[in-house]
């Protein structure tokens, strides 16, 4: 059931991005996208969508630790020379993005704060939150007959909220594909960015090439051998680190690894079933150089966002408390770490129960709205990330 009119965006918001798109149609549009499943199928659906209506389109996803704010990955873009930009699935925040370019953001991750320089499409606190693939099919839907890439819609929808969302258009979706294929697609294509070599152009390959789930599922699509070495090389490193033990301050269990590999988010939901009645909060501190990403997840209905904010140990920078009330995270200096262990381990034993961040004292709101929300690194959960009022299936 929908609680909010507009749904699953601004009627407003989704008619201004229409615009845009409807401008840059016979032009080179840049399509900046984060590297889970999500930001993945909802830059292939956009593509598509605009290769129908004659423009020539580019996909250049985020490389490890990179977002639209990123210089680096900023510079890249901007050195395409696109007519437009269209930016998914990456978070906002309230700087400019800069691309000298109209951009259009399309994102459902919570957030207050936005770029003032991009039109705005926004799934954020509008119950129930669609994932950006969602989104950007009820964007594009009235711009051109896409009915035939529905599956890429579900295909994001259900990496991001597993297989038991239902609502808007997911019922019929569903019922249309076969589960098997969407879950074999999803495990394959997030492979390539848990990996070591963090290998996403092949995953975008297979997506492009690809014409159904089933090409992915049934291992037809030019790629696909390739993401099932990396599955292997993930289940591997997995397994290397399954049996860390956590460490136990109160109601929080603490669980450090050293990997190359993103499987920081694959641990934390094991040990959130097996902990049922803590926040795990599982940190890897060899995934960047010099810094250290953590997850954090609950089985408890707990704002972990708020609950992170809580912590009195100060401001870490905007790469802290992203993603979603139920799956978030960071990546912060080895130093900062440290200190946001010692307020762990300083806090009441017992985690307050906040099921909103207007329960936090009213400076920490105020540099929450500062920092907005950012799809980094580990896109805040590795694509484990259920906004507010979805299940949590992973």
């Amino acid at each position: 059931m929908n609680t909010h009119v507009d749904w699953p965006a601004s009627a407003t918001a989704l008619e201004e991005g229409r615009a845009l798109l409807r401008k840059a149609a016979s032009g080179h549009v840049i399509v900046a996208c984060d590297h889970d499943v999500d930001g993945l199928a909802s830059a292939v659906l956009v593509a598509r969508t605009m290769e129908r209506l004659a423009a020539r389109v580019d996909i250049v996803p985020v490389g490890r630790g990179e977002h639209v704010h990123v210089a680096a990955y900023r510079d890249r873009l901007a050195a395409l020379g696109g007519d437009a930009y269209v930016v998914t699935d990456m978070g906002s925040r309230a700087e400019p993005i800069g691309l000298g370019a109209p951009t259009l953001l399309i994102d459902h991750h919570d957030a207050t704060a936005f770029p003032p320089d991009a039109v705005i499409v926004s799934a954020a606190r509008r119950l129930p939150v669609a994932p950006t693939s969602y989104l950007a099919f009820e964007l594009l839907e009235p711009l051109v007959a896409i009915d035939d890439l529905d599956w890429l819609a579900l295909l994001g929808s259900v990496a991001d909220l597993g297989a038991g969302a239902s609502f808007g258009k997911l019922p019929a979706w569903t019922a249309r594909y076969r589960k098997k294929h969407v879950s074999e697609a999803i495990a394959l294509l997030n492979a390539a960015r848990r990996a070591p070599d963090h290998d996403v152009a092949t995953a975008l390959d297979v997506l492009r090439a690809s014409r159904s789930l089933a090409d992915i599922a049934s291992g037809s699509a030019p790629g696909v051998a390739r993401l099932m070495e990396l599955r292997a090389e993930v289940a591997a490193e997995v397994q290397r680190v399954a049996r860390t033990a956590p460490r136990i301050h109160g109601d929080v269990a603490v669980i450090r690894i050293r990997s190359k590999a993103q499987i920081h988010p694959l641990l934390a939901m094991r040990w959130r079933s097996r902990l049922r009645d803590k926040i795990v909060v599982v940190a890897n501190e060899d995934f960047l150089p010099g810094r250290v990403n953590f997850v954090v997840r609950s089985t408890r209905a707990i704002d972990l966002i708020a609950w992170l904010e809580s912590l009195a140990f100060g401001d870490v920078g905007p790469d802290f408390a992203r993603g979603h009330p139920a799956a978030t995270g960071g990546s912060v200096t080895k130093e900062d770490f440290e200190r946001l262990l010692r307020a762990i381990e300083a806090a009441p034993r017992r985690a307050p129960t906040l099921t909103s961040r207007a329960e936090l004292p009213r400076e920490r709101r105020r540099s929450r709205r500062r920092r907005g929300s950012t799809s980094s690194v580990d896109s805040a959960a590795g694509s484990s990330s259920a906004p507010r009022g979805s299940p949590r299936p992973r």
